[in-house]
């Protein structure tokens, strides 16, 4: 369990990370403000209905059931967006390509 969070918590950095860089190197000096205070505003309302409906839904079942849920509904979520960046989007993965390979 101990080592699954230490994952988890590794690869969200990593994530975290380049979307960061993606944002503050595509904004313009101008706007980067006003990109990332629109991001953490949408985060935060994003954020606020999940917290409260998982945390009704532990109280119902279990913890471990709720976790494993939004896992399995996570995951095909994750194969649809790489293939929509794949098929639809490809200079955004070329452009995380040269990124990765310069670091």
């Amino acid at each position: 369990s101990a080592i699954l969070l230490f994952f988890l918590g590794f690869v969200n950095a990593i994530v975290t990370v380049t979307a960061q860089t993606v944002l503050q190197e595509s904004a313009s000096d101008d706007n980067r403000g006003r990109v990332f205070g629109a991001l953490n505003t949408m985060i935060n309302l994003a954020a606020t209905l999940p917290v409260l409906i998982v945390g009704l839904l532990a109280d119902l079942v279990s913890v471990t059931q709720v976790i494993s849920a939004v896992g399995v509904g996570i995951l095909p979520f994750a194969i649809l967006q790489n293939e929509y960046i794949r098929r639809y989007r490809p200079h955004l993965k070329n452009h995380m390509a040269a990124n990765t390979e310069t670091t």
